[in-house]
């Protein structure tokens, strides 16, 4: 079954995060590369041969963002024809939001993100396959820390470059 013919894929995937702060706030330098981690479960659904959308539901951890946070959004790729090869571009966006604690205090974060990515699929059987990824994205995150007496509003700015690898099935 091509993969055109199949409507409906869920992926999962993991992988690193490089991140540059944009902003000097406390130590980041600017042209800083952090690091990170991520897991992303990406269902999407195939609304014609070469157009592709799909929910991106993330969990990140970049250690110049303030700590882990989710990420809710969307994909919208277009499908590249490169001989055999199943690969995609496309545009994402979405909500991002974190509140933990760490001892006695407590952090809130909101914001958004919105960057490009490529994806290529290694079919592995008619339904497997290997998800490849790598994207670049704006990331703004406005934090409010609260401390035993005081609220200190924090905001981030950064661009940070996923890149991943997990396991797709195709339906």
């Amino acid at each position: 079954m091509t993969a055109s013919a199949q409507k409906i894929a869920l992926s999962l995937q993991t992988g690193f995060v490089f991140n540059t702060p944009i902003s000097s706030i406390y130590g980041n330098e600017p042209k800083h590369i952090n690091t990170g981690l991520n897991v992303v479960l990406l269902p999407t659904y195939n609304f014609h041969k070469n157009w592709q959308a799909g929910l991106l539901i993330e969990a990140t951890a970049v250690e110049s963002l303030s700590g882990p946070f989710g990420i809710v959004g969307g994909v919208l790729n277009r499908r590249i024809r490169y001989k055999k090869a199943e690969l995609y571009a496309g545009a994402t966006a979405g909500y991002l939001y974190a509140d933990f604690r760490i001892g006695t205090d407590r952090t809130t974060s909101t914001g958004y993100m919105y960057g490009v990515q490529i994806n290529g699929i290694v079919r592995m059987s008619s339904h497997w396959g290997l998800h490849l990824s790598a994207g670049a994205r704006q990331v703004r995150q406005n934090e409010m820390w609260y401390s035993y007496n005081s609220e200190v509003p924090i905001r981030y700015d950064a661009f940070t470059f996923p890149i991943m690898v997990g396991v797709r099935y195709a339906f």
